[in-house]
């Protein structure tokens, strides 16, 4: 071996030498570069102890690490969003949503932040085995904490492809507004390219010598395997092969496993649902196929407004030959203590007219029959009055009908128990996105 002018310090010194590229010489020699070799296909050994040196994280074990920590991620988020669900359905404006969704990413961001500052590993990295290293220490204790501008380019660059699909779309919807164009199909094609845009930060583990991503590469950071200890070392393969799996798979699936299980046993059940209108009843409002959200916390707290769309359970005399168990979605026009009338095609409340800009056509109908001479609805406690924006086209408060000891009268009210949820939200389809109007906080 010919004589070296420089040595070689740090921990990782005789993992450099298994880089690809090669300098001209050893005096060029910086950490990530590569040990020049003797011979076309050889590459030089600078130091047999450091054999057992860590070598550089791959893809997927870098991807399980991110699938562990996007789980856990799921987990801080799903109450951040459930906060700005509950405060949309009290009534606060539907941006609250999106503040919870914010809220969620920040806490995620600062605990990434102190994790990999502190040691260089997220929970995802300690049960993947790999750690941060930076580029420029020269031993361990010199490597933690990371220094503030690492942490701040690496951290922004990350954050930067972690959210482009949803910065992209926002940047596409602006520019339709400002184009004219459709804003759900610009917002969708602006996430699709973010989509695209964010498989660039891991395509780069594929195409550079020491496997770094887009920021490793900004922030002169390195994700190394960490050493084995002698303990795991000394286990057989099939036991160090279950290891993996009860240290990366399990903690996977509880992960994922913990989302569904708040969605579907208490966001579900007590806070938020969603439905699939089947009729015209709420037309133009709300059309057939919609997919729109309830908040079920909201009939709980307090009694609806005038104006919002409600879902209830049908009551029985709303029914019709063998239909049971039924929801229903109508707008709310009479509260407790309320005088209704309908007659030469509007809705008159406590006497005045009430402004409908969401009627698809007048109401050809009189409301009660004798409200031409002076007759009206006057609505009971604990009860309400609620019609279907498609008013000549809806089984309604108007029509319905209850049959007592064989003489039929008019049963218009509907029990202020029988509410299931207000309408929040829809979400389907792409081009008629967002709240609508008679939505609770919108």
């Amino acid at each position: 071996m010919p004589p070296c002018s420089r040595s070689i310090a740090g921990p990782y010194a005789g993992h450099y030498a298994r880089n690809r590229r090669e300098p001209s010489s050893l005096a060029a020699w910086t950490p990530g570069a590569r040990a020049p070799a003797h011979g076309k296909g050889r590459t030089q050994t600078i130091n047999a102890a450091h054999a057992k040196a860590p070598t550089d994280a791959g893809l997927w074990l870098r991807v399980a690490a991110k699938l562990i920590d996007q789980g856990l991620f799921a987990l801080v988020e799903t109450p951040c969003l459930c906060l700005g669900a509950v405060l949309n359905a009290c009534g606060h404006p539907a941006w609250t949503i999106g503040a919870g969704y914010v809220l969620g990413s920040l806490l995620w961001y600062l605990y990434i932040l102190e994790m990999t500052r502190r040691r260089g590993q997220t929970v995802g990295k300690i049960l993947a085995r790999v750690q941060v290293v930076p580029a420029e220490s020269a031993s361990d204790s010199q490597r933690y904490p990371l220094p503030g501008r690492v942490m701040a380019r690496r951290l922004s660059v990350e954050f930067f492809f972690d959210m482009a699909g949803p910065l992209f779309m926002a940047a596409g919807w602006v520019l339709a507004r400002v184009t004219g164009t459709n804003p759900a199909t610009g917002g969708l094609v602006g996430l699709g390219v973010g989509s695209v845009a964010s498989l660039l930060n891991p395509a780069a583990i594929l195409r550079t010598p020491r496997r770094q991503a887009v920021h490793d590469l900004v922030a002169r950071t390195y994700v190394v395997r960490v050493p084995a200890t002698a303990q795991v070392a000394a286990t057989t393969p099939q036991a160090a092969r279950r290891g993996l799996i009860r240290r990366l798979i399990v903690p996977l699936v509880l992960s994922q496993a913990l989302s569904p299980a708040l969605v579907f046993g208490v966001v579900r059940p007590l806070f938020v649902e969603a439905y699939v209108v089947p009729s015209g009843s709420m037309e133009p409002t709300i059309q057939i196929g919609d997919r729109i959200l309830a908040s079920k916390l909201l009939p709980r707290l307090r009694m609806p407004r005038h104006g919002e769309i409600v879902m209830f359970r049908a009551p029985e005399w709303a029914l019709h030959g063998d239909e049971h168990d039924l929801i229903f979605v109508k707008r709310v026009v009479g509260l407790p203590g309320d005088h209704l009338q309908v007659k030469d095609g509007r809705l008159y409340r406590n006497g005045q007219p009430v402004s409908e800009p969401y009627l698809s056509e007048p109401p050809d109908y009189t409301w009660p029959e004798d409200a031409l001479s002076g007759g009206e609805i006057t609505v009971p406690a604990g009860s309400l009055v609620v019609l279907g924006d498609n008013r000549n086209n809806s089984a309604d408060s108007h029509l319905w009908e209850q049959t007592t000891g064989g003489e039929t009268q008019p049963a218009p009210f509907l029990p202020a128990d029988r509410l299931v949820g207000n309408l929040v939200w829809r979400f389907w389809p792409p081009d008629r996105l967002g709240t609508v109007l008679g939505a609770a906080g919108g």
